[in-house]
């Protein structure tokens, strides 16, 4: 079943995957049989793409890349907005970038409270809710195609955890937490993760908001100049 935001796409298309770290999220777009040129800053993010075999890496900056205005047809942010101190000054030149209808396909951590010592050793800024990514995509210049939240499961366990630790200061400093970050899950809570993500794959698909989730997921298309 096509949604609303891919029905309009080509069978084959190209997606920017700025900040995409060491290409997991690159290399499933690419076995799902479509172009991805994966744009990350660090070397090491770099090389271990390269070594999963994606087929275009480009080691930069967004900036240091210099798109031309209105020549990108697709642009994936995983997990990379929460980073940018201006995320609104950010935004803004990556519509710039994109061309006519051009797609952003978005995913950031969710609510506030769900706080961390693990969002303040990532370089976090702020989580969102599906209404704060909402109101900044349509200051912007943006249509929002879709908006939810997702990884249900996973609240209860950041909460108890990482956060109320966190907020009573019983947290303890974690030195391989660079390692870690954005490493594929494996193991026993791998699998069950997997297992509660299947229902929450329907919803996407069909487009269905889900209010709660430790993550927010977002479609939005660049503005016509006739929608403005």
């Amino acid at each position: 079943m096509h949604t609303e935001f891919d029905a309009e796409l080509p069978s084959k298309w190209s997606c920017f995957d700025i900040g995409g770290g060491n290409g997991t999220v690159s290399l499933a777009i690419q076995e799902g049989g479509f172009d991805v040129c994966l744009l990350e800053p660090e070397i090491a993010g770099v090389r271990d793409a390269m070594q999963k075999g994606i087929g275009t890496v480009i080691c930069s900056t967004f900036d240091a890349a210099d798109f031309s205005k209105g020549g990108l047809p697709a642009v994936g942010l995983f997990d990379v907005l929460e980073h940018i101190k201006d995320d609104g000054e950010f935004l803004t030149k990556i519509r710039d970038a994109l061309e006519p209808r051009g797609k952003v396909f978005l995913t950031v951590p969710a609510f506030e409270f769900l706080w961390s010592e693990a969002d303040d050793n990532s370089g976090h800024y702020r989580r969102y809710t599906s209404k704060r990514l909402s109101t900044l995509f349509d200051k912007i210049g943006f249509k929002v195609l879709y908006v939810s939240c997702f990884f249900t499961v996973l609240i209860p366990p950041i909460f108890l955890l990482r956060s109320i630790p966190y907020k009573f200061s019983m947290h303890r400093s974690d030195p391989d937490w660079r390692h870690q970050h954005h490493q594929d899950k494996r193991g026993i809570s791998g699998s069950l993760l997997l297992r509660c993500m299947r229902w929450e794959q329907f919803m996407i698909k069909h487009q269905k908001a889900m209010p709660f989730g430790s993550s927010c997921i977002l479609v939005a298309e660049k503005c016509d100049v006739t929608d403005l």
